[in-house]
């Protein structure tokens, strides 16, 4: 929950049940309790942003190699559930919002936002509005061959960007290079890189080499003012940005854009959910 400014006054983390079955009246139920502990304020509607491509006017999931759920159910049910308004778009996209909103951006300028999680997507804002392209496709970089022999992806091919440059490649990097099987996630693992830990620091320096490689494509694909990392790899960015950065720079046509993480870090997700309400489909 945030204020009209964006600012995080309450938040629940609530554990989802591997079945979306079950997942979806845990999540109308996380929502009721936060709505039930702060009853003495108004609430405006409720964002969902989604790893996914969706057509707004048909309310149709498009494209989204990496959700296995109904999506498509979450906006009636949370709507009759709560009596609220419920905005849901994909989260590159929303992040692109928050960070006119309530970012750094004056929001007459051209930016990309990239948010590298499991895989990577990216929102487009330009000419004053987010671009969405033919069925609301635009963007998805992340499954741009990088690699022809590279792993297989979630939409079928193989070596995409998100297979080389994601969290999860990240964590395979590690696995393969011998590391720890129990570091699961990729929090754990910046913590390790942190600390020193050798094959963390490979694995973590690989993935933002891939990165860069792909930020480069999209500055001389867009040549947008900003581009705008937002994701877990932002809290380690004074460690592994410069990686990126220097990757990203190779190429002349990339030294244009400005390079930065997202001011809120790992909250730009959440916040991007608020834009997504504030922003009441005007853009």
């Amino acid at each position: 929950m945030t204020d009209l400014g964006g600012r995080i006054v309450a938040q629940n983390l609530v554990l989802l049940p591997k079945e979306p079955a079950k997942a979806i009246p845990a999540i109308i139920a996380g929502v009721r309790k936060l709505i039930t502990a702060n009853a003495d304020k108004t609430f405006v509607g409720i964002g969902i942003s989604l790893p996914g491509r969706t057509d707004l006017g048909l309310q149709k999931l498009i494209f989204a190699p990496n959700l296995n759920w109904p999506v498509l159910s979450f906006k009636p049910r949370i709507e009759r559930a709560t009596g609220l308004r419920v905005e849901m778009d994909n989260a590159a996209n929303a992040c692109a919002l928050s960070e006119v909103w309530f970012g750094d951006s004056d929001g007459n300028h051209d930016l990309v936002v990239v948010n590298v999680s499991e895989g990577i997507g990216s929102g487009i804002f330009a000419n004053g509005r987010l671009l969405r392209g033919e069925n609301g496709m635009a963007g998805e970089f992340g499954h741009i061959q990088i690699d022809s022999n590279g792993p297989l992806c979630g939409c079928g091919n193989r070596g995409c960007w998100e297979t080389v440059a994601s969290n999860r490649a990240a964590l395979r990097y590690f696995q393969e290079a011998g590391g720890s099987a129990s570091v699961q996630t990729m929090e754990a693992l910046i913590k390790l890189a942190q600390a020193g830990e050798e094959h963390a620091v490979k694995a973590l320096e690989t993935m933002s080499v891939y990165l860069g490689r792909g930020l480069r494509m999209i500055a001389s694909a867009l040549a947008p003012r900003e581009i705008i990392v937002v994701g877990d790899i932002t809290s380690a960015w004074y460690r592994f940005g410069p990686v990126v950065e220097a990757e990203f720079k190779i190429n002349s046509l990339s030294k244009g854009p400005r390079l930065r993480p997202s001011l809120d870090g790992n909250t730009a997700r959440l916040r991007s959910a608020v834009a997504l309400v504030m922003n009441e489909g005007s853009i």
